[in-house]
């Protein structure tokens, strides 16, 4: 399946996690490190190719300048509210992203950069308004006076010399090159590259552009970025750059260019592993559900709290999430991003294994119902050992509904 418009390059796409034929397509177009997300077959006839697309979402530049393009199988609504639970942010940021945006994620999936681009350019502005915020670059410079720190031999060298600036300084200064402000402006020069910025937000958008004009966007900063917006870090005096980071998050995530040849960003650095996001969101709702009533949902990732499978200490379990309160454990989570299937035999047995390591009497497997299903559910059943399992599946095209459905799902197991 392909789609095409006058302003961006032709997408082939892709769901994740499924196998879809492509006519027309050769395999050599794929970049090396494409293969680390997927695996492509030449059919018999050697006309059409087959593209089985692994648990990830974003765009994968080819070498005939078109965009193979794996969305996500729950769909764009859904793949962006898990960001922005998962990334723990406000009523606010998902008003704006929903209200002004995901009503447009009916005109198609590559229509993302379009829907999210006029409140994500008015965030901009919003940050504008408030002051961007600046950083310190530590810089080296040659003066004719002492200023900030000296470096003594290089000074004392250029003064027996005589130079004209013999006093090498060395100062904290000032800029709005930061990995923030970048990460922001990478996002605007996205927009403008795909013809997405509506005529009265050009302007902005070639300010923050400007920002990564003429210096590469780092993945270093990047990683940062989005590490720093998932720990919750953008809050206080600089909350108001957390809506605008989780919009140029999924703006990048989907990005139809090749950031390399454009001197600005690998397009692997922003392909998403959906399985861990969707880990992240049952996470977020269920701790945050929990928290007001003391009781704790978090994720174990070794050390003195970590059960072991074997006796020697190795084969650590670590659980999506652990209900626990007072240091008793309640219950064990586990999030499997398998849309419309049903968990398999391995699910059952690590469950089984997670509440005995744990010493719980329940266990709950959290997944997303099939595509397009409007209401959620859960079943019920029970080891023979006698602890229980209850199977949750959430509608994710109807978010407010599943995550309510989740909600008091779990306030009804440990409350």
């Amino acid at each position: 399946m392909t789609s095409s418009s006058d302003s961006v390059p032709r997408r082939y796409i892709v769901p994740d996690s499924t196998r879809t034929p492509l006519s027309a397509f050769q395999i050599d177009w794929l970049p090396p490190w494409a293969f680390e997300y997927l695996t492509p077959r030449v059919f018999r006839d050697g006309t059409s190719v087959e593209i089985e697309a692994g648990p990830y979402v974003g765009a994968i530049p080819l070498a005939n300048g078109e965009v193979l393009w794996i969305v996500p199988r729950a769909g764009q609504a859904s793949f962006a509210r898990m960001i922005v639970v998962s990334e723990g942010l406000g009523q606010t940021v998902r008003r704006d992203i929903e209200e002004e945006a995901v009503m447009g994620f009916e005109h198609g999936p590559s229509s993302l950069a379009g829907v999210l681009a006029r409140p994500f350019l008015r965030r901009l502005r919003r940050i504008e308004k408030l002051s961007p915020s600046p950083g310190r670059e530590l810089t080296r410079q040659r003066r004719a006076s002492a200023r900030g720190a000296i470096e003594p031999v290089s000074t004392t060298i250029a003064v027996q010399r005589r130079e004209r600036l013999p006093v090498v300084s060395i100062t904290w200064e000032k800029t709005y090159q930061t990995p923030e402000n970048r990460v922001l402006g990478a996002a605007a020069t996205q927009l403008l590259h795909v013809g997405e910025v509506p005529d009265d937000f050009r302007a902005t958008a070639g300010r923050w552009a400007d920002m990564v004009k003429g210096k590469r966007l780092r993945n270093t900063e990047l990683r940062h970025v989005v590490a720093a917006l998932s720990r919750g870090a953008y809050s206080g005096y600089r909350s108001y750059y957390a809506p605008a980071l989780a919009m140029a998050r999924m703006i990048l995530s989907h990005a139809s260019i090749d950031f390399v040849a454009a001197h600005m960003l690998a397009s692997q650095a922003m392909i998403t592993n959906v399985p861990q996001l969707f880990e992240r969101y049952v996470r977020r709702l269920l701790s945050d559900e929990l928290a007001p009533d003391g009781v704790v949902g978090e994720k174990i990732d070794g050390g003195i709290k970590a059960r072991r499978l074997f006796a020697d200490g190795t084969g650590e379990l670590l659980p999506d999430v652990i209900v626990s309160k007072r240091g008793r454990s309640l219950l064990v989570a586990d999030a499997k991003y398998k849309p419309g299937r049903a968990p398999d035999a391995t699910d059952y047995y690590q469950m089984a294994v997670y509440l005995k390591a744990y010493k719980c009497s329940k266990g709950m497997l959290v997944s997303p119902a099939q595509a397009g299903a409007a209401e959620s559910w859960a079943t019920r059943r029970r080891f023979l050992d006698g602890r229980e399992l209850i199977e949750v599946r959430i509608a994710l095209s109807e978010p407010d509904r599943a995550e309510e459905f989740l909600k008091t799902m779990i306030r009804a197991e440990v409350l």
